[in-house]
């Protein structure tokens, strides 16, 4: 019985079929994302005046002078926070600049060339993080949306999201701390998604 060929074609054109091969884990993920992902809408970190609508909503004075302190949040607002992320959402992001002036850039391209962003939602369950920065961090307990397409960070949130431990719809949550790294200049740019430290316990 004849050999088995690895070769399709004639032998000109002949394609070697074991050279072929399977996508990458993260050309794979980007194509997963790109089913999924939705165009922003006004209100999703696109240039909506949020503010406005919160100084316009308001039911009090202390609401109307701190509306306007809360910004579309981005993961990297929330260093030092403890949080349960409940639901995440791909987005073709349509550009932009971040409030330090600072454009918008994501490795998560699809094929056409369009950058793409994850906004999840999530509620701060603990109080830690920097109260200093420039936007007030959300209550304890308050359901929230925030952004990030910092490359680690989207990647082991997408791969929890696959493994079904992000899900709104059977309540799954995501139980986490963002930890913001120094750098030299003394600002947290470079971040990381840890598990929230278990509390020690100490027999009597």
């Amino acid at each position: 019985m004849a050999a088995k060929s690895n070769t399709t074609g004639d032998d000109e054109h002949a394609v070697d079929i074991t050279s072929m091969r399977t996508p990458s884990p993260f050309t794979a993920m980007i194509g997963a994302m790109s089913v999924e992902a939705t165009m922003e809408t006004d209100t999703a970190f696109s240039g909506d005046d949020i503010n406005l609508t919160a100084i316009l909503t308001a039911e009090s004075d202390d609401e109307i002078w701190d509306a306007d302190e809360r910004g579309p949040l981005g993961f990297r607002d929330l260093a030092g926070c403890q949080l349960a992320i409940i639901d995440l959402q791909v987005k073709l992001s349509r550009g932009g600049v971040r409030p330090d002036g600072e454009e918008i850039r994501s490795v998560f391209t699809t094929d056409d060339g369009q950058q793409m962003y994850l906004l999840l939602t999530c509620i701060r369950t603990a109080e830690t993080g920097d109260e200093s920065k420039r936007i007030n961090l959300p209550a304890i307990g308050e359901q929230f949306q925030a952004n990030t397409s910092a490359r680690y960070l989207v990647a082991k949130l997408w791969r929890f999201y696959q493994l079904g431990r992000i899900d709104i719809s059977s309540g799954a949550r995501l139980e986490c701390r963002v930890k913001g790294i120094p750098l030299g200049d003394g600002k947290e740019v470079v971040l990381k998604l840890r598990p929230i430290p278990k509390q020690s316990t100490t027999q009597a």
